[in-house]
């Protein structure tokens, strides 16, 4: 037991803190948010000065020297004064700071360890990450605890250090397991868990532990960051929109079929995670309705997926979403006539292509859009039109400094003199674009290099490029090399089938 001097000044600490109540209100919000605590003293400071309780102490009165100074177990005690002061130990145990969770264990040693605190002791015994924590956690519930529990908590052994290597699911059924035992705190012992560990939050909704606001708030990350994947879920909880400023919102793995209505408050958000195949249709439309450009691009990236292994049936359903949702993303026109174009349905390419030339005005954008026209057209044996484009596109190119060009400037270039058929000058640009970005465009530049080489009748060159661009992953090369009047001198080609069977 510590001697009279320390305790006392034990208690000056523990009455010198200024416990904020997590009330879940939206005037604490911030505070739970945070998950944090404050002190007018660090509890090391009193500590270290052994600092003398006077007549001016409000809680500690000098009367009550004399009965700590006989009374060894203090804390067990039932009155007014001892359940306020087993309160403030309490949030010394769940304040996650080391010399407060220190001088929690000293006052404890000292005064004994109250039934309401067995609860907390468990769970710090079981999920501390520190070693000695752990330790003199179990140690004083050996002097303190009933057999019972100590019985109980032998059996659930729970690994501290790969806790992130568990699910929801798993938490979930440890949290079952142990407040089975009728001495266990239920909700206690699962918001304490959750606290300190976020982890359990789906015991905690589905026993109620504590309010939605306030379990929801555990789970909230630094960076607004909020993931309830493979919760099993058939609806968010409601007080997921009451936290306006979220910025991501991960909830794979869940079953949804409705989503509360508040959620469209949350307008801050950036990133929607799902699992698409297991959620309701009604849920998708919420989503698309509360979180328009969200979805947008969530069916424009789908899209460009789809298209790379040759799913242009589907990729075409996906980008005509994304266009609907969001009409006024020329990058989703440009991605809707490339689809089209892998479908050969060239005039609505061009149609596309126009629509996202209607809403760019940098000289860059449009650059890159006529070159994709000339490409078009080019597909379709057009080479008068495709030249006019390419006119077009180093018009815009010459608008801007080249100092400023990056691997898009030489790319455009490129194309625009292979359509003039100024061949030397397209391969001086395409060799820029592959030293700034080696597989630009998923392999764009290294499939037109080849291009260009079969047009000169360059075979080693051209079988070297075209296999460059394979290398970039993109399944669609090998069949646009096929169907491509490029390589047409090289289609019964031996090197070249071997090369596009790899």
């Amino acid at each position: 037991m510590p001697t009279l001097p320390s305790t006392i000044s034990c208690f000056r600490a523990v009455t010198n803190i200024c416990y904020k109540k997590t009330i879940v209100t939206p005037s604490f919000q911030l505070f739970i948010y945070k998950k944090s605590y404050s002190y007018t003293k660090s509890p090391a400071f009193y500590l270290q000065k052994k600092a003398i309780v006077t007549q001016t102490d409000s809680f500690f009165l000098p009367q009550k020297l004399h009965f700590m100074k006989k009374d060894t177990q203090y804390l067990l005690r039932t009155d007014e004064e001892t359940l306020e002061l087993q309160d403030k130990i309490k949030n010394l145990l769940e304040s996650q700071d080391d010399s407060s969770v220190e001088l929690a264990f000293q006052l404890l040693t000292g005064g004994g360890v109250p039934p309401a605190l067995h609860t907390h002791l468990a769970v710090l015994a079981i999920f501390h990450t520190t070693e000695k924590t752990r330790k003199e956690a179990i140690d004083l519930l050996q002097r303190y605890a009933p057999p019972s529990l100590l019985e109980h908590l032998k059996v659930h052994i729970w690994n501290p250090y790969h806790l992130y290597e568990y699910h929801e699911q798993d938490m979930d059924k440890f949290l079952r397991q142990v407040t089975a035992n009728p001495t266990v705190d239920k909700n206690a012992f699962a918001n304490f868990v959750l606290r300190i560990t976020g982890k359990g939050a789906l015991f905690c909704l589905k026993n109620k532990t504590a309010p939605e606001h306030y379990i929801i708030a555990q789970l909230i990350d630094s960076h607004h960051y909020l993931s309830l994947d493979y919760f099993d879920l058939r609806t968010l909880p409601e007080a997921v929109g009451d936290f306006v400023h979220l910025h991501s919102l991960s909830v794979e793995g869940n079953p949804l079929e409705t989503l509360p209505d508040n959620l469209q408050n949350l307008k801050a958000l950036e990133y929607l995670y799902f699992t698409p195949d297991i959620v309701g249709k009604g849920v998708l439309q919420k989503f698309e309705a509360f979180f328009p450009n969200i979805m947008a691009t969530r069916y424009h990236d789908e899209a460009w997926q789809l298209l790379h292994v040759l799913r242009h049936k589907e990729a075409l359903t996906a980008i005509e979403q994304a266009c609907e949702l969001n009409p006024n993303s020329p990058t989703f026109w440009n991605t809707l006539a490339w689809v089209h174009g892998g479908l050969q349905q060239y005039a609505q390419a061009l149609t596309a292509l126009d629509k996202a030339l209607l809403l760019v005005t940098d000289d860059k954008a449009k650059a890159l859009y006529h070159a994709n026209k000339g490409s078009m057209f080019l597909r379709m044996q057009e080479v008068g039109k495709a030249q006019e484009e390419a006119k077009i596109v180093l018009a815009c190119l010459q608008k801007i400094p080249q100092k400023n060009w990056d691997s898009e400037h030489y790319f455009c270039h490129g194309l625009a003199s292979y359509f003039l058929q100024d061949y030397e000058e397209a391969r001086k640009n395409y060799e820029e674009v592959t030293r700034h970005d080696y597989y630009y465009g998923g392999g764009a530049c290294w499939y037109n290099r080849a291009c260009l080489h079969a047009r000169l009748r360059q075979k080693p060159l051209m079988l070297n490029a075209l296999d460059k661009a394979l290398e970039a992953g993109r399944a669609s090369w090998a069949r646009e090399a096929r169907l491509d009047p490029d390589f047409e001198a090289y289609w019964q080609d031996q090197d070249f089938q071997a090369l596009l069977n790899e």
